[in-house]
């Protein structure tokens, strides 16, 4: 019965992921991103978080859908940032987007990605790792946050009007409403476990 409830449990996270993928897909094609101010970007990373730490913190099935997640998949969905910061790079050396943005966010997203790759092609399970997950943790969190102040300096004072253009639109908009909140969520997770088996080995001493 417990493996039952842990599948369906996964089978709704699944749906759920894919169901707020598919609606920012359907709004940035609609248009109706472009509607936004760019401050809506930092808002919604943060009231997405908040919603999903209160779920976590709820319990239930969110809880162990979430718990049941191996380490290894969260460092392989960070490693995509490798990719996507390349493509950053590339697209601001075209110009398409602000040039010393696009460096910042592109080859910190690139570092961080291959990071993370390591550590999932490594395993990086144990205590042995716990050091090595906590110094991803922490640089990656300064990287993604780094980058969102960058983007708001860029979009609120500078107002480069590439970034205007670009971030609302297919795919880019799957980045900023759909990838980076999964990115805090991730890292968090990660902090989380790492807290949380601590705490239990000291208090098996």
């Amino acid at each position: 019965m417990t493996e039952v409830r842990e599948d369906g449990s996964r089978g709704a996270l699944w749906v759920w992921l894919s169901a707020w993928l598919l609606a920012v897909i359907a709004l940035a094609a609609s248009g109706a991103l472009r509607a936004l101010s760019p401050v809506a970007i930092p808002l919604w990373v943060l009231t997405t978080n908040v919603v999903m730490v209160r779920a976590y913190r709820r319990g239930g099935a969110m809880r162990d859908a979430v718990d049941g997640v191996g380490s290894a998949w969260v460092f392989s969905f960070q490693a995509l940032r490798a990719l996507i910061g390349a493509s950053f790079v590339y697209f601001g050396a075209k110009g398409v987007l602000p040039e010393a943005w696009a460096a910042h966010a592109g080859w910190g997203d690139i570092v961080v990605g291959v990071f993370a790759a390591a550590l999932a092609l490594g395993g990086a399970s144990g205590a042995r790792w716990r050091w090595l997950r906590m110094a991803f943790a922490v640089i990656g969190l300064a990287d993604i946050a780094s980058v969102l102040v960058h983007a708001q300096i860029v979009a609120l004072i500078v107002k480069d009007a590439r970034f205007f253009t670009v971030a609302p639109s297919l795919p880019f908009a799957v980045i900023p409403y759909f990838v980076v909140p999964l990115v805090f969520a991730t890292h968090a997770l990660l902090v989380v476990r790492d807290l949380r088996a601590a705490g239990l080995r000291s208090g098996e001493r």
